[in-house]
């Protein structure tokens, strides 16, 4: 599996809804649109992180499942919907769809600790998320 940087998916991720908000670039961010960005960046970060995992379980050298097509494969097994269906989704729309999913998806330590650290910083102590359990060394 490649090397996944998390630290700049989690941080693109919070920066494009920055972004979008319309926040002027370089200038200081409130902590409440800071906490809204993280709010708003983070359902995607999971369904990032989601599909992470599903890949490592299903991706074959055929079919790599790449982008969200971890995701998509996961939602017709689990709704048998068909191809087309999953894929006229937009990330909002199965992000969703796998609303349960996200909600329970254990994140790697890496993963977890990027995340965190916003969540942490902001006071967002009712944010949980949750870790894979530490490997036995």
């Amino acid at each position: 599996m490649n090397y996944i940087d998390y630290a700049k998916e989690w941080s693109d991720r919070v920066e494009a809804v920055i972004f979008a908000e319309g926040h002027p670039e370089g200038a200081p961010l409130s902590r409440e649109a800071h906490k809204r960005a993280v709010l708003k960046a983070l359902p995607g970060y999971l369904l990032f992180s989601f599909c992470q995992v599903q890949r490592a379980l299903h991706a074959t050298p055929w079919e790599p499942l790449e982008g969200l097509k971890a995701a998509q494969l996961y939602v017709i097994q689990k709704h048998h919907w068909d191809l087309a269906q999953v894929q006229s989704l937009s990330e909002e729309q199965l992000q969703f769809v796998l609303h349960e999913e996200l909600c329970q998806v254990e994140l790697t330590e890496s993963a977890y600790q990027m995340a965190q650290v916003d969540i942490v910083y902001l006071g967002m102590a009712g944010l949980k998320l949750k870790q894979q359990p530490a490997v036995p060394q």
